[in-house]
């Protein structure tokens, strides 16, 4: 997952990892009710391609491909 630092401010949402969206959802003032998350392990090699904020990633943050979730709106 390549990068570029010059982005635009609109992430399109399927470069957002599990850990971003969790924030996200917190800073937003939705109570996370549950957050169930699937796993995959990672091609060999692959840490070594990334790039801006995914090289700085955890493992398992990066293994993350599907979450699953229950959430309350902010009142």
């Amino acid at each position: 997952m390549a990068e570029d630092e010059a982005a635009p401010l609109f992430v399109p949402v399927n470069r957002l990892r599990s850990s971003e969206i969790r924030q996200m959802l917190t800073v937003a003032g939705y109570e996370i009710l549950k957050y169930d998350t699937v796993s995959e392990s990672m091609p060999d090699g692959f840490r070594l391609r990334l790039r801006g904020r995914f090289s700085a990633m955890s493992e398992e943050d990066l293994s993350i491909n599907e979450i699953r979730c229950v959430l309350r709106k902010p009142r």
